[in-house]
């Protein structure tokens, strides 16, 4: 780097990680997007790729996916990211938002083709959308439908029932969207080349039936964020309080305010005032609960505030409402938010893991550790006769 040496640094992390900390002049070019950005981004072959994530997993899958694609420059993995970056002395940037020329890459041509051989290599299939209800209606087989675009794209027009879920970080995180093994995955892109990357990802993986929805975003589509069907939570009917009214109620100490946001996202801005919390452990939080004044209850999204509802109100003796629009529509309205790392604690966060540079205390330990499992995991896997793969 500091040579002047001809080379891009590529953080294959979506860009909330990025932005935790970063390489000092790195970008933020998430792992699904890798092989479809790259023409634009290292145009000549001369140049070196270098990628990275917070520790090996992310940054060895983004450099091979380079490699398995064709791709002709060198490419490397920096190893231990940026944990070992910091580990090594040197400091990492916070804060920055460097990313990839948004909009259809001018390669695409070459990108598709890459994508193409990947993904014929490792059993990908195409489906087009006459043919995916069949799938969908099959109730002998579960099926998913996920788009692997980035969530701003999804969010401007999607295929009706499909879910967001960030190529990279399907691969890197399957559990949150796939629970069942053996299932159907119907994967939706708009060019078809972060689809087909994940898709052969997937089938090494192991145990997955996987199809490219060849025509996903034709015809109808919708806008905004993904919206489960959750019969249980619609059935719920409580009052409801719009975001400007919360606002005057807590400016005049008539309301309180419950938030049901991850813990990581609660620290970094929540309403003023907001009691963390968690469903599972509303008992405890009670007691800190008024009887004299409203319990408004704010999640990110409308259905977990409406499920808490009734469990609060077997707890307090306060009316239990909740906010209109959830979260995003206190947002939305332009009201403050607050901060606190500290709040929740680190012991305290018991709904995610808790990444050794999300912590307070004992970071570097907690690197250390981090980096000594994941190498160990090449091991863990051999013992383990559970793991099947398909890889060769």
């Amino acid at each position: 780097m500091d040579a002047g040496e001809d080379m891009v640094i590529l953080d294959s992390r979506p860009m909330e990680e990025f932005q935790r900390m970063s390489i000092p002049g790195a970008i933020d070019v998430p792992g699904g997007e890798l092989v479809y950005r790259i023409g634009e981004i290292a145009p000549r072959p001369e140049t070196t790729i270098v990628v990275n994530c917070a520790g090996r997993t992310r940054s060895i899958m983004g450099a091979e996916s380079l490699r398995s694609a064709g791709v002709p420059n060198k490419v490397v993995a920096l190893r231990n990211g940026t944990m070992g970056w910091e580990l090594a002395g040197f400091a990492c940037d916070r804060g920055k938002s460097a990313s990839y020329p948004r909009g259809t890459p001018q390669s695409l041509p070459v990108a598709l083709e890459r994508a193409k051989g990947f993904a014929e290599k490792w059993g990908v299939r195409t489906i087009t959308r006459a043919e995916l209800p069949a799938l969908l209606g099959d109730a002998s087989r579960t099926t998913y439908l996920l788009d692997v675009r980035d969530p701003e794209e999804y969010a401007a027009g999607h295929l009706p029932g499909s879910r967001s879920a960030p190529g990279g970080q399907l691969v890197q995180a399957t559990d949150q969207w796939v629970a069942v093994r053996g299932a159907r995955i119907v994967l939706v892109d708009d060019t078809g080349v972060r689809a087909r990357m994940t898709g052969g990802w997937l089938r090494q993986l192991g145990g997955w039936e996987v199809y490219v929805l060849t025509d996903g975003l034709t015809g109808r589509l919708e806008e905004g964020g993904w919206r489960p069907d959750c019969p249980e939570a619609a059935a719920i009917t409580p009052e409801t309080v719009a975001p400007a009214e919360l606002s005057a109620l807590l400016a005049d100490g008539h309301a309180q305010v419950v938030q049901l946001s991850r813990s990581l996202d609660f620290r970094e801005g929540h309403i003023p005032g907001a009691l963390w919390g968690v469903r599972t452990r509303l008992a405890k939080l009670a007691p800190r609960l008024a009887a004299d004044r409203p319990v408004v209850v704010a999640a990110p999204e409308e259905a977990v505030a409406r499920l808490a509802v009734p469990e609060l109100q077997g707890l307090v003796h306060a009316p239990v409402k909740i906010l209109a629009g959830g979260i995003a529509a206190w947002n939305a309205a332009g009201l403050p938010l607050a901060s606190d790392r500290r709040n929740p604690e680190d012991a305290d966060c018991i709904d995610v893991y808790l990444r050794p540079y999300d912590r307070n205390d004992g970071v570097e330990e907690a690197m250390r550790e981090y980096l000594s499992w994941e190498i160990d995991l090449v091991h863990e896997v051999a013992r383990d006769g559970d793991a099947r793969f398909g890889m060769v």
